[in-house]
């Protein structure tokens, strides 16, 4: 790629970055249901102005980094946040999910998003800890040699966890959907316990045992168990296996969670229910 086409990349991705801020900006004026959204806005229009601020010292590499990276992440939630406004949100909802909120996760704030699918859904990650994630890389929206306790600032004022929940608009009379909302904060709650405890329970009773004992009858079957890399592929079984483990852990966990909270009604809105059922079983 010669300069000039770098040069032209470069000031492409810098319009996108000054569109972006402006409508950071625009959205800050609308009046929200919840406390997160204009946490996350006021979070993207700090960073995007460092980047503006620096963008005469990046490299071409770096522009493009940014682009693929914090650019786009700031991109993906504010065409959320942009359906996250009083007028579309169903109000009856935000009191109950304040006191969740309050009582059960402290220092957390949350997005919560109508749409079209009739689905309800989290973002099963800290949406501050996937900014915290690009703040961090070296030298790109600070300079290399900027101190750690520099680039918190940025972070001042802004709750330490963030989620986005989406449910379904088509259901917002239904006096059940509060339930399924229910399940999805219990997947914030079964994330916590996979990424803390499911390693000391797999190996504490027999089921990492048994996930052993499977996955060495399966690579008999399929003759590698004298191949030299037989601890590669028992390895590669284990992490599949593991996988599809913590992935049905965390539905049921979060099924086990809605139910402590909204009792029996969540079997009635559960697109599965003999999943809890088994639970009150």
């Amino acid at each position: 790629m010669t300069p000039l086409e770098e040069k032209v990349l470069k000031s492409e991705i810098l319009l996108k970055i000054r569109v972006t801020l402006r409508k950071v900006k625009k959205l800050s004026h609308e009046v929200f249901p919840t406390v997160g959204p204009q946490k996350i806005l006021l979070l993207s229009e700090r960073i995007l102005e460092q980047i503006i601020n620096r963008h005469k010292d990046y490299s071409f590499n770096q522009m493009f980094f940014v682009k693929t990276g914090i650019l786009k992440l700031i991109i993906e939630l504010i065409s959320q946040i942009e359906y996250s406004t009083v007028k579309n949100v169903t109000w009856s909802i935000i009191p109950a999910y304040n006191m969740l909120f309050t009582s059960l996760l402290k220092n957390t704030e949350y997005i919560i998003v109508p749409q079209w699918e009739e689905n309800y859904a989290i973002r099963n990650r800290n949406l501050i800890e996937e900014f915290s994630n690009h703040l961090l890389v070296p030298g790109l929206i600070f300079e290399i040699d900027t101190p750690e306790k520099k680039i918190k600032e940025i972070l001042e004022d802004i709750p330490e966890k963030i989620y986005l929940i989406k449910y379904s608009r088509l259901e917002k009379l239904s006096a059940l959907h509060m339930a399924l909302l229910g399940h999805e904060i219990g997947h914030i709650f079964a994330t916590r316990w996979m990424n803390e405890e499911y390693s000391k329970f797999a190996h504490s009773t027999t089921l990492f045992t048994q996930l052993k004992d499977i996955a060495m009858r399966e690579l008999k079957k399929e003759g590698l168990t004298d191949d030299m890399f037989v601890n590669d592929f028992m390895q590669m079984k284990m992490r599949s296996y593991n996988t599809l483990i913590i992935k049905n852990y965390s539905e049921l966990l979060s099924d086990v969670f809605g139910c402590a909270l909204f009792g029996q009604e969540v079997i009635y809105c559960h697109p599965n229910p003999g999943i809890v059922i088994l639970y009150y079983l």
